[in-house]
């Protein structure tokens, strides 16, 4: 009687991971992610696939708004390790994004490709950016084409920042020192209201103009306490070693030398900003 339950508990455990096993081979998510900035400007999405094992070719469309994005050029993330990459404009507002790798297959793991749109001039509002399968297919290591499913991104384009004394970019107020909210709100030009909360302005304060909504990112501040101490390098390296997120504004406040990427430079500045050196 033991050993028939034995089998039938064995035989049970495998019945439950066959769905499992199967679901991640049969299917995938094509997702486009979100973006904020200014009318003019260049804002990056991403494209990521994620769930489907390996993979040996996949091609997906990508329609937008035309007529207040236009397609300025694609960078690629080091994860796609392709044979071959295509990314056409087929019509205005439509792209064919392909690649392939017949030998040693793809792992499509988070972003593989970026994508830049110039902003069109005098354009205020949201542009969608949609996943189609028009003509998209994605093929497994044994050319058995893939059910995919898609998430779907936009670009949320905010009017211009008159000039101040601070940094504006990507929907983001750079603020290289701490202060005030009053002393904020007092520098900021008429129409603009920074949202209330504590004395010292933390990274990640709104601040609403012309209809639209700005972050302040406070460099060094990364917890969002309107200091910058031990706790935010701490929460720093936590990130850079993957076991976290950031949030836009946090991400901002943590690139220490303003060149848009996150590493161990940062960590460098940042510690030595808190070392008073």
């Amino acid at each position: 009687m033991k050993k028939l339950l034995a089998i039938i508990t064995a035989f049970a455990f495998i019945a439950a991971l066959v769905p499992a096993v199967n679901a991640g081979a049969e299917g995938a998510v094509v997702a486009v992610s979100s973006a904020s900035g200014q009318m003019g400007e260049t804002i990056t999405v991403a494209l990521s696939m994620r769930g489907t094992g390996r993979l040996c070719g996949a091609s997906v469309d990508i329609v937008y708004d035309a007529g207040m994005l236009g397609y300025a050029y694609h960078t690629v993330n080091s994860a796609l390790k392709a044979d071959y990459l295509w990314v056409k404009s087929v019509e205005s507002g439509h792209l064919r994004i392909s690649f392939t790798d017949v030998e040693d297959d793809i792992e499509p793991v988070g972003p593989l490709i970026y994508l830049n749109f110039q902003v069109k001039a005098n354009r205020v509002g949201t542009a969608r950016l949609l996943v189609e399968q028009k003509s998209g297919a994605l093929f497994d290591h044994s050319y058995i084409e893939l059910d995919y499913s898609t998430e779907n991104g936009e670009i949320r384009v905010l009017p211009a920042f008159p000039k101040t004394d601070y940094t504006v970019k990507h929907g983001i107020i750079y603020l290289p020192h701490p202060i005030r909210t009053d002393s904020l709100q007092n520098s900021l030009p008429a129409g603009a209201t920074v949202a209330k909360g504590n004395t010292a302005v933390e990274t990640g304060r709104a601040v609403e103009y012309g209809g639209g909504t700005f972050y302040t990112a406070l460099s060094g501040d990364i917890n969002c306490d309107g200091q910058v101490s031990t706790a935010d390098f701490l929460r720093y390296k936590t990130f850079l070693k993957g076991l976290i997120p950031l949030a836009s504004p946090s991400l901002a406040a943590a690139d220490m030398d303003g060149n848009g990427m996150h590493n161990g430079t940062d960590a460098l500045r940042l510690k030595a900003l808190l070392a008073g050196i």
